[in-house]
């Protein structure tokens, strides 16, 4: 990042939603994560490195920091079948 952090840094402890775009939209996400009481912080960053880095406009960081999911557009219904199975319900 320009200031020195890395992106792993500014994770939280649940799951986290990388938002890399200020026009994708993480509301499925959200709405999916709170119906499966899945906690989720969704991470805004305009960092075209980052973005580069990571060729999607949102990911969903896992807690052990690993991507299990990566893209620019969602669906509510793909949303939820993602968080179910990143938090291993599927």
């Amino acid at each position: 990042m320009e200031d020195g952090k890395a992106v792993y840094d500014l994770f939280g402890k649940e799951f986290t939603l990388l938002q890399l775009s200020d026009t994708a939209d993480t509301s499925a996400f959200v709405a999916a994560a709170a119906a499966q009481d899945t906690p989720l912080t969704v991470l805004s960053i305009d960092n075209a490195r980052a973005r580069d880095l990571y060729q999607a406009d949102l990911v969903l960081i896992r807690p052990d920091q690993h991507v299990a999911w990566r893209g620019s557009t969602l669906a509510a219904p793909e949303a939820e079948a993602i968080v179910a199975r990143a938090r291993g319900a599927d």
